[in-house]
């Protein structure tokens, strides 16, 4: 059990110090009977402050439905606090994108569609070594597109981020 708590209160070494980098991003999939959705969230983020990081987040998104399939493809920014420099750090996260997606049925016509939505969640990034972290972030998430109304419920998102110190990132740019 000793060893356990010792696990759990090491400090990794400073990976959420201000002008430090984050990079990565989480994948989403969800099937039922005769409906699928998968769902790619790269993001990037700097360090404005020890543990406060800012940056952009981007969706790339399939979904069908019975024979309705649908594309969409977002882009916007994303805050994330961490509480902790232990080896698990839970963290709140907001994240706001700007959407577009097309949608195709096979006898009717395309259709585009441009909305916006937003993720406020809270979170847990579980550092595996000093540079990358898998983590969770669940929390209320809300879509809105033209001509539709709001739908929002309870969202799940699972991923990894690699931490990048500013003598990592000084390093990468000399080469």
């Amino acid at each position: 059990m000793s060893g356990l708590l010792v696990i759990l209160s090491y400090s990794a070494s400073a990976q959420t110090e201000k002008e430090d980098w984050m990079v990565g991003g989480n994948f989403t999939i969800n099937t039922a009977e005769n409906n699928t959705r998968v769902e790619l969230r790269p993001s990037a983020g700097y360090f404005i402050l020890r543990n406060f990081a800012v940056g952009g987040n981007f969706l790339f998104s399939f979904s069908r439905i019975g024979e309705k399939k649908e594309t969409a493809f977002g882009i916007g920014p994303f805050a994330r606090l961490y509480f902790t420099s232990n080896v698990f750090r839970p963290f709140l996260h907001g994240d706001f994108s700007f959407n577009t997606s097309t949608t195709r049925t096979p006898n009717g016509p395309k259709y585009n569609a441009h909305g916006t939505s937003f993720l406020l969640g809270v979170g847990g990034a579980y550092f595996i070594n000093d540079n990358v972290a898998l983590e969770a972030t669940t929390g209320y998430s809300n879509t809105k597109t033209n001509g539709t109304e709001a739908s929002g419920g309870f969202a799940l998102r699972v991923g990894f981020q690699v931490y990048l110190n500013k003598n990592q990132v000084a390093s990468l740019r000399r080469q």
